[in-house]
């Protein structure tokens, strides 16, 4: 499959564990998977219809990245690229299943 062979970067996944009896965040668990970074900025619509500025795009295969969390990949978790800095997942897309099979391209902020 394609998009094994162009995930070459380290991504780490804050995976959202939800809240706890106080409402409170639980602490994030971290989840290592392989993925492909482009730093390109890009004008995205974040979940509540703003226009966002995203800087990085990271394209991520669909199962093994569900199979590494547990469940789909949500907007409420966070990601970490280049072992820099925690990022906020502003779009999630699935392209269209001719174009790129079975991939995740998430756009950060």
């Amino acid at each position: 499959m394609m998009i094994n062979a162009i995930c070459i970067h380290p991504v780490v996944i804050l995976k959202w564990e939800g809240n706890d009896e106080w409402g409170e965040p639980k602490p994030p668990t971290r989840v290592d998977v392989r993925g492909y970074i482009e730093w390109k900025t890009k004008l995205v619509r974040s979940l509540s219809g703003q226009d966002i500025v995203s800087e990085v795009n990271v394209r991520l295969p669909i199962r093994r990245t569900d199979l590494a969390l547990g469940r789909t990949l949500d907007h409420r978790d966070r990601m970490i690229v280049d072992n820099v800095l925690e990022r906020t997942i502003v779009a999630i897309a699935e392209p269209a299943a001719l174009k790129h099979p079975r991939i995740y391209q998430v756009f950060l902020a």
